[in-house]
């Protein structure tokens, strides 16, 4: 596994506890709306690690800040929508790499 490999298995795994923390302390309407979505992202988050531990360098550099903006955005995301719509674009990214 490379540094770019694992730097991208980083970022998104601290996307994913962001969004937990979004999750836990969202009310039970926008859990309903935001579980299916992150579970789809946990999903793709573990099948691109799989995919790095049997092929090394698979991510570039590029990929690396292209994550890192839709990272961002979810973190800075003012809605829900903005949320939803930021974690499709990381579940979208990731399918890329599969």
């Amino acid at each position: 596994m490379s540094n770019d490999d694992a730097a991208m298995l980083s970022t998104l795994k601290d996307t994913l506890d962001g969004l937990a923390f979004k999750y836990s302390n969202s009310d039970f309407d926008t859990q309903q709306q935001l579980g299916p979505k992150i579970q789809e992202l946990n999903a793709q988050y573990n099948a691109l690690r799989s995919k790095l531990v049997s092929e090394a360098n698979v991510i570039t550099a590029d990929d690396l800040t292209q994550m890192t903006a839709i990272r961002d955005a979810i973190d800075q995301a003012a809605d829900t929508q903005a949320l939803i719509l930021g974690i499709a674009r990381a579940v979208f990214f990731i399918g890329t790499k599969l």
